[in-house]
């Protein structure tokens, strides 16, 4: 087989047994004081320090220098081997922003629009400028989307993802564990799910309950899921089928 071309190559990770943190440090396109997690995310890592002392960590390192300038198109399936997840730490205005949307969220819907008006009078020390540069940001890692924008001002609303990505750092709870369970009692029965009973049997408010059934009804693909949108809940109704069902127990084992 011929050798890959060296624009498309990816270094060969050091064959000695230390982990990610140990191999070299990266610094990252940072968000401050909320760490999130996860495949959905895009970084570019901006520095790759190797530990001298390891002569495979020097190889791997020049290996890597040799293909910086191709980097950013394959940064997915390095930083994958390396930890198989990736984090990214938002900070100042952005991590601000972030907090406050899903604080300030009632019922988990990824509903409420927020405005440059509503930050600014949050957010009273932060300049016009800066929160629009923040919202891009927000965007860019797909936490929030734009609605519409109009000269100076914005409209925005989080994504289901920044439910799933950030609400262990700012609420607490972990969205996907929280998945996991719904999953689980989903499995136990045998017949269509009324969607107020799973959330009286997690026990949750519609805050930390909705953003997990939502990961849930991502695996309903076969099964008819009522169009019915309640005032609680984004469907009234649904029924897995075998192949849903399947597709949940892949949910828990992950």
């Amino acid at each position: 087989m011929p050798d890959e071309p060296e624009s498309k190559r990816v270094p060969e990770l050091p064959k000695t047994h230390v982990s990610a943190k140990a191999i070299r440090s990266v610094t990252k396109a940072t968000v401050g004081s909320i760490p999130i997690a996860g495949a959905a995310l895009s970084e570019i890592v901006e520095n790759i320090i190797p530990d001298p002392d390891k002569v495979e960590e020097r190889r791997w390192a020049g290996e890597v220098n040799e293909c910086l300038d191709g980097l950013h198109g394959r940064i997915d399936g390095i930083e994958d081997r390396l930890t198989g997840r990736r984090t990214v730490t938002l900070d100042g205005v952005a991590a601000s922003m972030l907090r406050l949307m899903l604080q300030r969220c009632p019922d988990g819907q990824a509903s409420d629009l927020w405005t440059l008006e509503q930050f600014l009078a949050e957010l009273p020390d932060i300049k016009p400028d800066a929160i629009h540069d923040a919202a891009g940001e927000l965007q860019h890692y797909g936490l929030v989307e734009p609605l519409r924008a109009i000269g100076a001002t914005i409209r925005i609303r989080l994504t289901d993802d920044a439910y799933a990505l950030a609400d262990k750092s700012v609420m607490g709870w972990d969205t996907r564990e929280d998945a996991k369970f719904l999953a689980a009692a989903i499995l136990k029965e045998s017949a269509g799910i009324r969607t107020s009973d799973l959330q009286t049997t997690s026990g949750w408010p519609l805050r930390r309950f909705n953003p997990a059934l939502r990961i849930v009804l991502e695996r309903v693909t076969d099964g008819p899921v009522s169009a019915e949108v309640t005032p609680e809940h984004p469907t009234r109704h649904f029924t897995p089928s075998a192949s849903d069902r399947f597709a949940l127990k892949r949910l828990i084992e992950g």
